[in-house]
C-alpha cells in the first residue's frame, strides 16, 4: 500500500473513534444544556406570577405551551393530576438533594423525549415542583442536536483528512525522488545524493543508505580481491602441475612400450588413461581461471584452424589408439584462417575430442571435420564438427550438457565421468568469440558437436 492511502487508513482508524466519543460527548452536553435552558425559562415565567391555577385546582392543572407539557408536583414529588407522568427517580433524588433544577432523558419508546423539573418557592403546596415534558417532535430537540453535531463532525473529519493528504504530498514526492535515486545507484559506490543534506527522517534514511552502500562496496571489493587471489592461485597451480604430469605421461609411454608383450600392459594403459584425464582436468581448470579473470577480454590474432585441428588430433591419437577407437580428421586443402584466441579455441576443441573418446568404447569411431564456410570476401566462416558413434544423449538432456554441475554419466553411461566441466568451458569460449555451438544426436547414434562462425 502506498504512503497516502496508508496515511488515510491510519487517520481513519485513529480519528473516527475519537470523533465518535467527541460527538457523543457533545450530544450529551447539548441535551443537558437544552434541558437546563428549558427549566430556567419555565421557572422564570412561573415565578413572575403566582401559579394560582396550580394552587386552586391541582387535580386538573396542566399547561401546554407549543408542545411542552407542564405539570405540578407536591412535596412528595407526586402530581395531583392523574394524567401527569411520574418523575424519574434520578430527578426526584436531585430535587430532594437541594438541586434547583433536575433533568432526564427518556427512551424512544416513551411519548416524551425528556423532562426538566424545577423547585418552586411554594414548598408545601401541590406545586412544590413544576415539571416540563417535551415530546420527540418538538422543534429543536435532542434528535436535531445529534444530527447537527454528526454533520459538523463529518465535515470536520473530511477537512482533516484532506489537509493530511495535502500535507503528505511534499513528503511523498521526496520519498519518490529518494527511491528513484536508490534504484539508479550502482557501480562501485552505491551512493545517492538526494536528500542527504535534509535535517529530518528522510535525510537520515538517505545517509543510512549511503553508509550501508559503503559497507556493501567494501564487502564487494574484499570478495573481488579474494576471487582474484583464488583465480591466480588456480592458474599458477595448474601451471605447476602440468610439468610433472607431462613427465609422468612420458614415462608411462615408455613403460607401455616396455610392457608391449606383457600381461601388465593393461595396468599401464589404465594409468596412462588416468594421466590423460588428469591432464585435461588441470588444463580446463587453467582455462576456467583465465576466463573468470579476464572476462570477455581475449587475446585475438590470426589463427590457422587447419593446424589447430591437426595439433589436437595428434595429441589424442595415442589415447584413442590405446582404447581401440578410430580417430579420423579432415581439413580443407588450403589454409583456413580465423581471428581468435588460439589457446582457448584449442582447449575447447580438445574438450570436444576428449569427451568423444571418454564416452566411446573399443571399436568406436570419431571424426573431426573442418569445412570452409567463408563468404565471397574470404573472411571468417567455418564449420567444425566432432562426431562419435557412442551411446548418444537423451533429447531432454542435450541442453544440460554444457552446465558446469551436470554429470556426463547421467546421460552417457558406458563409463563413469566427472562434472560437465569441459563442455561448459568450451561453450564459454565459443560464446566469447561470437560463434554458435550446437549439440545434437547423430543420425547413426552418438553425439554430434557443431561449431560454426
Amino acid at each position: 500500500m502506498k504512503l497516502r492511502p496508508k496515511l488515510a487508513v491510519t487517520l481513519v482508524a485513529i480519528v473516527i473513534p475519537v470523533l465518535v466519543v467527541f460527538t457523543l460527548f457533545r450530544i450529551s452536553a447539548e441535551r443537558r444544556a437544552f434541558r437546563e435552558r428549558t427549566a430556567e425559562r419555565v421557572a422564570a415565567r412561573l415565578e413572575a406570577r403566582a401559579p394560582g391555577r396550580c394552587l386552586r385546582d391541582p387535580e386538573s392543572f396542566h399547561l401546554n405551551r407549543r408542545g411542552f407539557q407542564i405539570y405540578g408536583y407536591g412535596p412528595d414529588y407526586r402530581s395531583a393530576n392523574p394524567q401527569a407522568p411520574p418523575l424519574p427517580g434520578d430527578v426526584v433524588e436531585a430535587l430532594r438533594a437541594g438541586e434547583e433544577t433536575a433533568s432526564a432523558s427518556f427512551w424512544r419508546r416513551s411519548p416524551y423525549a425528556g423532562v426538566s423539573a424545577v423547585g418552586t418557592q411554594w414548598e408545601d403546596s401541590p406545586c412544590s415542583a413544576l415539571a416540563v415534558f417535551w415530546p420527540h417532535h418538538v422543534g429543536r430537540g435532542p434528535g436535531r442536536f445529534a444530527r447537527d453535531i454528526a454533520l459538523q463532525t463529518f465535515v470536520a473529519f473530511m477537512v482533516l483528512l484532506l489537509t493530511a493528504l495535502i500535507a503528505a504530498g511534499p513528503i511523498v514526492r521526496r520519498i519518490r525522488r529518494l527511491t528513484e535515486a536508490i534504484e539508479e545507484a550502482g557501480g562501485p559506490d552505491y551512493q545517492v545524493k538526494e536528500e542527504t543534506d535534509a535535517d529530518d527522517e528522510i535525510g537520515e534514511l538517505a545517509r543510512a543508505f549511503n553508509t550501508a552502500g559503503e559497507r556493501v562496496s567494501e564487502t564487494v571489493s574484499q570478495l573481488e580481491a579474494r576471487d582474484r587471489a583464488l583465480t591466480e592461485y588456480i592458474a599458477n597451480t595448474t601451471h605447476d602441475l602440468a610439468i610433472p604430469l607431462t613427465v609422468l605421461q612420458h614415462r608411462l609411454s615408455k613403460l607401455q612400450k616396455q610392457l608391449e608383450a606383457s600381461d601388465d600392459r593393461a595396468l599401464a594403459d589404465a594409468a596412462m588413461e588416468e594421466a590423460h584425464y588428469i591432464a585435461a582436468l588441470i588444463t580446463n581448470m587453467g582455462a576456467a581461471a583465465r576466463l573468470d579473470r579476464t572476462g570477455e577480454e581475449l587475446t585475438v590474432h590470426p589463427c590457422d584452424l587447419c593446424e589447430l585441428v591437426e595439433r589436437v588430433v595428434s595429441r589424442f591419437e595415442p589415447l584413442a589408439e590405446q582404447k581401440e577407437i578410430e580417430l579420423n580428421w579432415a581439413v580443407p586443402p588450403e589454409r583456413l584462417e580465423s581471428r581468435c584466441d588460439s589457446t582457448l579455441v584449442e582447449q575447447a576443441l580438445s574438450n570436444f575430442v576428449q569427451n568423444a573418446i571418454q564416452y566411446n568404447s573399443a571399436g568406436g569411431h570419431i571424426s573431426v571435420l573442418l569445412e570452409d564456410a567463408r563468404p565471397s570476401d574470404g573472411r571468417g566462416g567455418f564449420e567444425l564438427r566432432v562426431l562419435d558413434d557412442g551411446p548418444g544423449v537423451p533429447e531432454e538432456l542435450l541442453a544440460r550438457l554444457t552446465e558446469r554441475s551436470f554429470r556426463m554419466d547421467e546421460s552417457r553411461t558406458r563409463q563413469p565421468g566427472g562434472q560437465g566441466f569441459g563442455l561448459s568451458i568450451a561453450q564459454r569460449v565459443v560464446e566469447l568469440h561470437g560463434w554458435s555451438l550446437k549439440l545434437q544426436n547423430g543420425a547413426e547414434g552418438g553425439l554430434e558437436v557443431v561449431v560454426s562462425a
